[in-house]
């Protein structure tokens, strides 16, 4: 699947220029601090690749054994395999004991079929944790935009798993927290319509710092398509009972296709407070306007989701996984990405 669909290039995340360039990959990925630095930076020195395997079975990133899967006539050997040394890029290979069929140590593993080494797979997906744009971690590692775009692909899904089957992790609000939600580029305010834009739902804490927010990527509808548009009214429904705590202060649009003021009546017993914008804005005054107020509380978000059309239609769910998962582990996200690969393979 390719990533980027619109020509151009989005605003966001770029890497510094003086990093930029050959010479200049290891620093922008070896100087990162924290787990990266002291646990994964010495086993990228050159001479190190085996120990880098190592530590790849160790936290189950890789295989720490296999069974030899091939069939025989009494059937599947089933015996166990060992690793012995190899002279393609990954050093070493399982091989069968009993009957002596091969095996890549990268089977069954997020790094299966891709064409680049262990070290470059370990930059790739510390920059998917950091945000960086795949035309930079391509120039710099000297390595096929192809290759960055699967990793982190694989890396996103990965994530998206988590946070699924994790939902109570990435709640928001809970009693008296006010939330708002809106979708892009309908409302969000002051957006840039971009023709074939895919609709985005949006749900943010007011007054969190860092910010708190949910984002979802939502199909695209015909205006004239009632039954589609009420399939998605409930499909954002659903997500507002999953990821809202019961007793926020919901905050909606008065009119909106897919999320009224009205839309949302039918949550009142889990969510009591549930108002529109416009009746907020009859309380302004010189010293507070609610709509200057929405834009600025909806500016981070409101620039994901712009960000978000540079890409394919397929890709910006995942897109704005990366997102959230750097908003709610922040320094850590790539330690806890690391963690989930391993539980999850």
């Amino acid at each position: 699947m390719k990533i980027r669909r619109r020509s151009g290039r989005p605003t966001a995340g770029n890497i510094d220029e003086d990093c930029n360039d050959k010479n200049g990959k290891n620093s922008l990925f070896d100087s990162d601090c924290g787990y990266y630095h002291q646990i994964i930076y010495p086993l990228l020195v050159s001479g190190s690749e085996k120990y880098l395997i190592c530590w790849l079975k160790t936290i189950h990133l890789i295989k720490s054994k296999q069974t030899c899967s091939k069939k025989m006539a009494s059937g599947v050997c089933n015996s166990p395999m060992s690793l012995i040394d190899s002279k393609g890029p990954d050093f070493l290979q399982w091989k069968c004991k009993m009957c002596s069929k091969k095996k890549s140590i990268r089977d069954d593993s997020i790094f299966n079929g891709l064409r680049c080494n262990f070290k470059d797979a370990i930059r790739i997906i510390l920059a998917w944790c950091k945000g960086y744009h795949v035309d930079d971690v391509a120039n710099m590692l000297s390595l096929n935009n192809s290759v960055i775009e699967e990793l982190y692909i694989r890396a996103a899904s990965l994530a998206e798993k988590c946070m699924k089957s994790n939902i109570g992790d990435w709640q928001i609000g809970g009693p008296g927290v006010i939330v708002i939600v809106d979708t892009y580029p309908e409302g969000c305010t002051n957006t840039n319509m971009i023709r074939m834009t895919r609709p985005i739902l949006c749900i943010s804490e007011v007054k969190s710092i860092p910010q708190k927010y949910w984002l979802e990527a939502l199909d695209r509808f015909a205006y004239h398509d009632t039954e589609h548009i009420n399939s998605l009214k409930q499909r954002i429904l659903r997500t507002i009972r999953a990821v809202v705590r019961p007793g926020s202060i919901i905050v909606t649009p008065v009119r909106s296709t897919l999320c009224s003021h009205s839309d949302f009546q039918s949550l009142a017993t889990i969510y009591p407070t549930i108002v529109s914008v416009d009746v907020l804005a009859k309380h302004n005054n010189d010293h507070q306007n609610v709509f200057t107020n929405m834009e600025t509380i909806w500016k981070q978000v409101l620039d994901i989701c712009e960000e978000a059309q540079f890409y394919c239609s397929s890709y910006i769910d995942l897109f704005v996984v990366s997102h959230m998962w750097r908003a709610v582990y922040g320094n850590e996200a790539f330690e806890r990405l690391l963690f989930q690969i391993s539980a999850m393979q």
